[in-house]
């Protein structure tokens, strides 16, 4: 992901980290708040679906890559 980031313009990698075990919740909301940070919220257009829309105007969250390494040791 960063090599993308790093190639192409205009694209940027937000990281989350979280500590496990946790709970879906907190997932959720680590996430919900991230999104927060570059959307606001969507407000129905005139064909009554919500239009996202950024901050601004080239920040919209497009695309979210969820990645995780689960393991047991031992």
């Amino acid at each position: 992901m960063k090599h993308l980031c790093d190639r192409i313009p205009g694209l940027s990698l937000e990281v989350i980290d979280l500590t496990f075990p946790c709970s879906h919740a907190d997932v959720l909301r680590e996430t919900e708040e991230v999104i927060k940070k570059y959307n606001v919220p969507a407000t129905p257009s005139y064909t009554g679906e919500p239009q996202p829309t950024g901050q601004s105007p080239h920040s919209r969250v497009r695309m979210m890559v969820l990645d995780s390494i689960a393991s047991n040791p031992g």
